[in-house]
């Protein structure tokens, strides 16, 4: 399980570039949320490769740290161990961290979206109540 962190940068460069004072048409909002909605379900499944891929090679950093200085007859605090196994870890680190955000950013701007859609209908009421005086 590879995590595709250039597909994870690529939608947070999008979201982060998107122009939203375009965005004024209910319909067009409705269909940047379920493109929206479509990320998060990938970004949410790389989001577990991630944690997976991580947690795998803490293990294995962790155990060979432990073992290597066991084997020379070294006391390792669980501490050292930890901050061992992160440091060796660094791009999991890095991947686990870009889909979380990845992930966060679009719940973020579906929220925002939901916000827009509820003041335009709220407008939209508020013209056509006027026009009904």
């Amino acid at each position: 399980m590879t995590v595709q962190t250039a597909q994870l940068e690529g939608i947070l460069t999008t979201i982060e570039g998107t122009k939203y004072e375009n965005y004024n048409n209910i319909p067009v909002l409705n269909d940047y949320i379920f493109t929206l909605t479509g990320w998060l379900a990938f970004a949410g499944q790389q989001m577990a490769y991630a944690k997976k891929n991580l947690n795998k090679e803490k293990a294995r950093a962790y155990e060979t740290f432990v073992f290597s200085k066991a084997a020379s007859g070294l006391k390792i605090t669980p501490s050292l161990a930890k901050e061992y196994a992160a440091v060796k870890c660094e791009q999991e680190e890095y991947e686990y961290d870009l889909a979380e955000r990845c992930t966060r950013t679009i719940v973020h701007t579906i929220d925002a979206v939901r916000t827009v859609i509820s003041a335009l209908k709220e407008e939209m009421r508020t013209v056509n109540f006027q026009q009904n005086i």
